[in-house]
């Protein structure tokens, strides 16, 4: 879902100093657009061993690796929710995101929203994110507090008073 993007935003920080031992760590099964992928990859050397694919993880590991990012990066060009933006904002992390779709409503003003077109946006805005201290905890709050709107408490009982009328 735009891994290519974020890829190639990837390898510009990278380019920069300041951000010598940041890793991209990408969650989830490979989709079928992955062969681009691979190749990029393939003709980056360099980035092989900062960039990880863990395919799918269990809950726990995922809470875990949330617990240990620095900024949750979502590039998506369609979604139909967005859970995952759900589950960073009740981590606490720091988001950038596309601003297609289901995302902006899904984060609303937690984060940074990005067009998934715009490489340069997205370099702009992972380097913020990334070196400024300052917007990773303004962030961090908001996402805390976005996160709230999404629990399942809520949930259920909106779903009761639809049915109550």
């Amino acid at each position: 879902k735009n891994l290519e993007l974020l890829l190639s935003v990837f390898s510009l920080l990278c380019k920069q100093k300041s951000l010598a031992g940041v890793k991209l760590v990408c969650v989830g099964a490979a989709g079928w657009k992955h062969t681009p992928v691979y190749d990029f990859l393939r003709n980056h050397p360099g980035m092989a061993d900062r960039v990880v694919f863990t395919g799918y993880l269990p809950d726990a590991e995922l809470a875990a690796l949330y617990a240990h990012a620095s900024v949750f990066a979502y590039p998506s060009l369609y979604e139909g929710f967005g859970l995952p933006l759900a589950e960073a904002m009740a981590a606490g992390l720091p988001i950038v995101s596309s601003n297609r779709t289901a995302m902006p409503e899904v984060l609303g003003e937690a984060g940074l929203q990005v067009s998934p077109t715009k490489l340069n946006d997205w370099v702009e805005a992972l380097q913020l994110v990334l070196t400024d201290a300052t917007e990773q905890d303004r962030l961090r709050g908001l996402s805390r507090q976005r996160a709230e709107h999404f629990s399942w408490e809520k949930t259920a009982r909106a779903t009761l008073a639809a049915y109550q009328g």
